[in-house]
C-alpha cells in the first residue's frame, strides 16, 4: 500500500480478495485507488474517511458490503463492471455528499438513470444519491420496489413523485434532512393508499412527519421528468382517453425544454410549467413510422391549453 503526500492518495496494488475495513491514512486520505483482483468489499470498508473525495475500485469486484462510504466526502461513485451483489440494507447509505452514480454501459446487473441507481430492469430503486442537486424527482413508471436505504439521508430534494406501479417503499426518507419534503404517490383507481408498504423505519429522525404527510393521487396517467435532456413526458395508462392534466409540481423546474404529451390528453394546465417559459410542448400522434410514436405536431387545435389567471 502506497501513500503520496502531495495529493493525499492511497494506492493499494495487491489487496486480498476480500478487502477488509481500511484505516491507512484514515484522517487525511483524499483519494483511494484499489487495484488487483479484489472480489468483495467488506462492510464499512471506508467508514469515516472524512476527507475522502474519490474512490476507484477494480471491475473484478462482485460484491459490495454495507455502508462502505459512510461519512465520506465522495460525490460520485462508479459501480464496477462485474459487481452483481449489493448489501440488502444499503451499500451507499449514511453519506450526505453523494450526488451521482455511474456505471459501464456494459453492466449486466444495474442501470443508472439521471445519476440514480436501479437494478438492470429498473424495477427496483436501489439508491437515490443523498446530495443529488435536484428539487424534484419522478421515479420512473415501472419501478415496483424501493430497497432499504434507497432514500437514506436525502438533503436537497423538495418533491418525490412515485408511480402507480410501486407497491413498497421500505424505510422511506430514513434520516432525511429536508423537513418539508413532499412525497406524491400515484395510485390506480380502486387501489387503497393503505396497500403501500412503507417499512418500520420510514421517516426516522423526521419530527412530526409520518404517513399522513404523504399525498396520494388516484390517476390513470403519469408524468416523468428526464434531467438528461430536460424533458417531461405525460402519458395515459390502460388505454385511458380524454385526460385532463392538472398537476403543478413541475412548476418547481426552470429548465424544462420540451413537454411531450401523449394522445390520451385533451387538455393541459400550462401553469404546471410556468417557470420554464421557453418549454416547447410536443403533441404526440400515432405513427407507423416512428417506434416511439413521437413527433412534433402542427395540429395544436387537438389539445386545449389552460392557463389559470390569479
Amino acid at each position: 500500500m502506497n501513500w503520496t503526500e502531495i495529493n493525499k492518495t492511497v494506492v493499494f496494488f495487491e489487496p486480498p480478495s476480500v478487502l477488509p475495513q481500511q484505516s491507512f491514512h484514515k484522517t487525511d486520505c483524499v483519494h483511494f485507488k484499489v487495484f488487483g483482483d479484489v472480489t468483495e468489499i467488506s462492510d464499512e470498508c471506508f467508514y469515516q474517511y472524512k476527507c475522502l473525495e474519490t474512490l476507484e475500485l477494480p471491475d473484478s469486484i462482485l460484491k459490495i458490503g454495507n455502508s462502505i462510504i459512510a461519512e465520506t466526502k465522495i460525490k460520485t461513485i462508479h459501480i464496477p463492471l462485474n459487481c452483481k451483489d449489493l448489501h440488502g440494507f444499503g451499500s451507499f447509505d449514511w453519506t450526505y455528499s453523494l450526488e451521482e452514480f455511474t456505471i459501464s454501459p456494459e453492466s449486466r446487473y444495474f442501470s443508472v438513470f439521471d445519476g440514480v441507481l436501479y437494478n438492470k430492469l429498473m424495477t427496483k430503486l436501489i439508491c437515490y444519491p443523498s446530495a443529488r442537486k435536484a428539487h424534484i424527482y419522478t421515479v420512473p413508471y415501472g419501478v415496483k420496489t424501493f430497497m432499504a436505504s434507497s432514500t437514506n439521508c436525502i438533503s436537497f430534494l423538495k418533491q418525490m413523485i412515485i408511480p402507480q406501479t410501486t407497491s413498497d417503499v421500505f424505510h422511506l426518507l430514513y434520516n432525511c434532512t429536508v423537513p418539508d419534503i413532499k412525497v406524491i404517490i400515484y395510485r390506480f383507481p380502486g387501489a387503497s393508499a393503505s396497500d403501500l408498504i412503507i417499512g418500520n423505519f420510514s421517516f426516522n429522525s423526521m419530527s412530526n412527519y409520518g404517513r399522513d404527510n404523504l399525498t396520494f393521487i388516484t390517476s390513470e396517467y403519469y408524468s416523468e421528468y428526464y434531467e438528461i435532456n430536460s424533458s417531461v413526458r405525460l402519458f395515459g395508462l390502460n388505454g385511458k382517453k380524454n385526460i385532463r392534466y392538472t398537476d403543478t409540481f413541475f412548476s418547481l423546474l426552470t429548465t424544462i425544454k420540451t413537454v411531450d404529451v401523449s394522445p390520451s390528453f385533451v387538455s393541459v394546465l400550462t401553469t404546471g410549467f410556468s417557470n420554464s417559459p421557453n418549454a416547447v410542448i410536443n403533441i404526440e400522434r400515432l405513427s407507423s413510422l416512428r417506434a416511439n410514436n413521437c413527433f412534433r405536431s402542427s395540429f395544436v387545435s387537438l389539445l386545449v391549453f389552460i392557463s389559470l389567471i390569479k
